[in-house]
């Protein structure tokens, strides 16, 4: 099965084409943004595997986004997406930690 989706451009005016394809088994995602075109990994890609309906161009495809979420759940994309956002917030508690050891070590070394 093929489904396209219009997902909203940074810029907010224009949209780019995801496009997915379901075979049963296998799911693949194809974004015509600059970095989709090079085969990179997208934030349009990533947002509507994730189900991020805010990045729909046209609310009305808010049940299609739903299909390809379901699709997503069914495929090797779905846990390649979950351990991206497990990695994603590791790294976010590893920033605040390291900004937090940055500012002890500041205050460690002021004169009293």
């Amino acid at each position: 099965m093929r489904r396209v989706l219009k997902a909203k451009s940074s810029d907010g005016t224009s949209s780019y084409s995801v496009e997915f394809n379901w075979d049963g088994n296998r799911l693949e995602v194809i974004c015509d943004c600059r970095a989709g075109v090079l085969g990179q990994h997208c934030r349009h890609k990533e947002g509507l595997i994730r189900g991020d309906h805010s990045l729909l161009s046209d609310s009305s495809d808010g049940p299609v986004l739903n299909e390809v979420v379901s699709w997503v759940r069914l495929s090797p994309v779905g846990t390649a997406s979950t351990q991206l956002k497990d990695a994603e917030e590791k790294l976010k508690a590893a920033q605040v930690a390291v900004k937090a050891a940055k500012k002890s070590l500041e205050n460690a070394m002021r004169p009293s």
